[in-house]
């Protein structure tokens, strides 16, 4: 009997994290981080981006830090700030709607009124490589606008956005880009990112399984280490969940990887790799 529940345990979990309608994004409000030029956690650094923390300078939108996406133009060599993140739950495809929100703010704008700066949402199927510009933003213009009694205060614009996904895309990328490259040379500023919030909505795909003979999980039982090959070279996500359906850990890989489960208590959990769209799912095993 106990076995029996087990097993329906861990196929519930399975099922119910490939059937969740929420869109999940990590860090979505780019905290738990220190100042730097560098991307928070969860997040990959494709150009031109920084952490911003409020006891720093401007004040986040939400929480105590936020995202600084930088653009620059001199010489005709523009370069776009951008960060990229590996979905555990991938897009799903054939049209698809999502809508969601993300607060902006323009933090060092340089560019003039008519061809200012626009952030946009992208997706594809590796990292730092958008295939689908999901969304765009209108064109941030405005100064920062200084408020009373706070003079780190940015004039933050909450906007409100929707859109359609082609197909079941394992990256999300933002990144910030000139409204007209044409008026842009010389010129650069500074966008400032924070609480990005979507939803997911009619996603109608069925299970996507990778086929079992391509990957291995091993050892199993494990103690400290686990190692995983998914077959290919193509990006991949280990997660690791409790028989309550709680998310232990995650790490992005490629090929052969490993996770350290040396903190994890004994019992028995559920290993899901993530990659393409489909996913593979495994009693794991911790003495």
């Amino acid at each position: 009997m106990k076995k029996i529940l087990l097993l329906s345990a861990l196929a519930f979990i399975c099922l119910s994290q490939t059937f969740a309608q929420t869109f999940v994004i990590k860090d979505p409000s780019f905290e738990d981080t220190t100042q730097g030029n560098f991307a928070p956690p969860y997040w990959d650094s494709c150009s031109n981006a920084s952490t911003i923390t409020t006891n720093y300078s401007f004040h986040a939108y939400a929480g105590n830090s936020y995202l600084g996406l930088g653009y620059s133009d001199f010489g005709g060599d523009s370069i776009c700030g951008a960060v990229s993140q590996l979905l555990t739950v991938p897009f799903c495809g054939d049209g698809a709607l999502y809508t969601g929100t993300v607060a902006l703010s323009n933090l060092n704008n340089t560019t003039s009124s008519s061809s200012g700066l626009v952030c946009q949402i992208c997706a594809g199927f590796n990292s730092c490589s958008p295939a689908q510009v999901l969304w765009q933003s209108p064109v941030i213009t405005d100064s920062m606008t200084i408020g009373i009694g706070d003079p780190y205060a940015p004039n933050w614009h909450l906007e409100t956005f929707s859109f359609n996904s082609l197909s079941a895309y394992t990256y999300i990328i933002i990144r910030v880009t000139a409204a007209n490259y044409s008026q842009q040379t010389g010129q650069g500023g500074l966008i400032g990112v924070d609480a990005l919030n979507i939803t997911g909505s009619g996603c109608a795909t069925g299970i996507q399984t990778i086929n079992s003979t391509t990957v291995s999980l091993y050892p199993n039982p494990a103690t400290n280490m686990v190692t995983v090959n998914s077959g290919s070279n193509a990006p991949y996500a280990l997660s690791i969940f409790d028989l309550a359906g709680r998310e232990i850990t995650t790490k992005e890989m490629a090929g052969t990887g490993t996770l350290d489960v040396s903190q994890l208590s004994r019992g028995c959990y559920l290993a899901k790799v993530i990659q393409g769209g489909k996913s593979y799912c495994q009693k794991l095993i911790i003495e």
